[in-house]
């Protein structure tokens, strides 16, 4: 994949427990320039938080999310079934996609893709040129439809 000139998506959020997954997914990302801010959140607690005091001050949110599933604590289930809830309440979390990032994708990061229609994508790690390249593509598709 080439390296775009201008960041594609305006900001993205990386929630991501393993430190070493976390710094493959920011320096792919930033190798072919897909976002003009990364936003990174190691546990599912801080990423609420942060989107919480988003839309408290009505500051621009995620195009892309993405999501590690198997985290501690609360995994990345919690998120999605937080996030689906949000939604009735902030119009504007409907616009932003979630991206399933896991080790191997097994019967779990499939719910979770299936069950909630704002998981575009699963993908897994770790993150490479191709794979965004891929995302990508999709992305523009739904956006069409």
């Amino acid at each position: 994949m080439k390296k775009h000139h201008e960041p594609v998506l305006n900001k993205v959020l990386l929630i991501d427990d393993a430190e070493i997954d976390r710094t493959i997914s920011m320096k792919m990302i930033e190798a072919v320039n897909l976002a003009g801010e990364i936003v990174v959140k190691s546990n599912i607690p801080s990423a609420l938080d942060y989107i919480y005091k988003l839309l408290d001050r009505q500051e621009p949110l995620f195009d892309v999310i993405f999501l590690d599933l198997n985290l501690p604590q609360y995994n990345g289930f919690h998120f999605l079934l937080e996030l689906k809830q949000a939604m009735y309440k902030y119009e504007e979390l409907k616009k932003i996609q979630v991206v399933i990032l896991s080790a191997y994708l097994d019967k779990y990061s499939e719910m979770a893709f299936n069950n909630f229609s704002f998981v575009a994508d699963r993908l897994t790690k770790p993150l490479s040129p191709e794979k965004l390249d891929d995302l990508l593509t999709k992305l523009k598709e739904a956006e069409l439809h």
